[in-house]
């Protein structure tokens, strides 16, 4: 069950991304990845974290975007 609520909130992040709202995605991913890592799937946090980092690169964040990259590296 949880992780159909982790997909949901994946698509809503990239949904929040595709429509220019990147504060809004950036939320919707960090709780994607807060659920992923409560049920310890490294994969799926990688995903969210890759994720994350086109949101905050295109949301002007960019040190925030190497941060989650530098993060999802070490989960691979």
């Amino acid at each position: 069950m949880l992780s159909w609520i982790l997909l949901a909130i994946l698509i809503l992040l990239l949904l929040g991304a595709h429509e220019g709202r990147p504060n809004e995605a950036a939320a919707c991913g960090e709780l994607a990845l807060v659920l992923a890592r409560e049920l310890q799937l490294k994969k799926e946090q990688a995903s969210v974290l890759n994720d994350l980092s086109l949101v905050y690169l295109y949301g002007g964040r960019p040190e925030r975007a190497r941060e989650v990259l530098h993060e999802a590296r070490g989960l691979l």
